[in-house]
């Protein structure tokens, strides 16, 4: 096969570039943590964005309440200090948390909304 044609058969099967992470309404992505917090997001870099390696979809930024853990029938790992926004040397309460669209939806069902 010919280089021209292994280059035109690469350039179909590309993955094109990854565009800015936007939020729901269209804008740009929002931090969900802020300083003075831990930080979040599946890759901890305080955002909620989309990662194929994320199974479980941490999609969701909520307001973290003391109960979500409960609720959702997890081990309490909401009352947890873990490494803070801007500096990680640090541990910090969690505020703000990238939550998966399973335990945001069933927070909502068994907490009444």
């Amino acid at each position: 096969m010919s280089t021209m044609a292994l280059a035109m058969i690469s350039a179909l099967f590309a993955t094109p570039a990854l565009a800015a992470p936007r939020s729901v309404t269209g804008g740009a992505l929002a931090p969900c943590s802020h300083p003075g917090k831990a930080m979040t997001g599946f890759t901890r870099d305080g955002q909620c964005r989309e990662e194929q390696d994320d199974a479980g979809s941490h999609h969701i930024c909520i307001q973290m309440k003391p109960d979500f853990c409960t609720v959702t029938g997890q081990p309490d790992w909401c009352s947890e200090q873990m490494p803070c926004m801007g500096d990680a040397s640090k541990q910090c309460p969690i505020g703000n948390w990238c939550v998966c669209q399973w335990a945001f939806a069933g927070y909502i069902q068994k907490a009444g909304g």
